[in-house]
């Protein structure tokens, strides 16, 4: 499966069009639930998230080669083969085109898995500011405080090699401050799929040494969440102060 279409509340009965621009499936999406760093005024909208501010989802562009489409309406469904050609004006390959959708494939993989630590970091770190804001600030919460502003910091240590914290989206602040993974991953797919080439030597060992940083970005995030925030709820369970939630892994 590479792409599902909906036509929406707008089909009914008789003719409707359906466009497919031959990519893939978006990447997941990205909810930050945090204000950027240093600049509190750009709150989350009233669904508790916001835009990310450095680019959009990734879809990479099909292979040439022979495709099932399946069309499914009012309960029937139809399914019909469509040819998709390589472009007759560039002089790379199909060969050249197959090894670069298989290097997008991966860099699409990787923008996946960043995103989906990026939403459990940010899912804890908003709990742990919210909990900051709201059992005061006495003797008695004072060692919670600390544990919680302690742990909120080391999440958003590795949070911020994941992507540039610091920008809104407003104004030049990208060209301000360093891109980290998932604005180099996308900058590394405008690369790659520039043109109908294989991906040059370079491109393939940024990608094999931006899989190996994100492997170990990952695995601090779960070790973060298995040993830190695992002690943090048993202060909380103590004290009768509920417990952070942490995402399924």
């Amino acid at each position: 499966m590479v792409r599902t279409l909906e036509a929406g509340k707008a089909a009914a009965a008789g003719v409707n069009r359906v466009w497919w621009d031959l990519r893939m499936d978006d990447t997941l999406a990205v909810s930050l639930r945090t204000s950027p760093r240093h600049a509190p005024d750009y709150r989350v909208g009233p669904d508790g998230t916001r835009k990310f501010p450095t680019g959009g989802p990734l879809s990479v562009l099909v292979p040439p080669g022979t495709y099932s489409v399946k069309l499914v309406a009012a309960g029937v469904e139809r399914t019909e083969q469509i040819l998709v050609r390589k472009d007759p004006n560039t002089t790379g390959t199909e060969a050249d085109v197959a090894a670069q959708t298989q290097v997008m494939l991966q860099i699409r993989d990787n923008v996946n898995a960043a995103a989906r630590t990026i939403n459990d970091a940010e899912l804890v770190r908003a709990q742990l500011i919210a909990l900051r804001t709201v059992i005061g600030d006495g003797d008695a919460q004072k060692a919670v405080l600390k544990a919680a502003g302690d742990l909120e910091a080391k999440i958003a240590d590795v949070e911020s090699r994941l992507f540039n914290m610091d920008a809104t989206g407003r104004g030049q602040d990208m060209l301000r401050t360093a891109g980290q993974m998932m604005e180099k991953l996308s900058h590394l797919a405008d690369v790659v799929s520039y043109a109908d080439f294989a991906p040059t030597e370079s491109q393939r060992e940024v990608n094999a040494a931006l899989t190996q940083q994100l492997a170990h970005n990952q695995e601090q995030i779960a070790g973060l969440f298995a040993r830190d925030v695992a002690l943090f709820n048993a202060m909380l369970r103590e004290r009768q102060m509920g417990a952070v939630v942490v995402p399924p892994r």
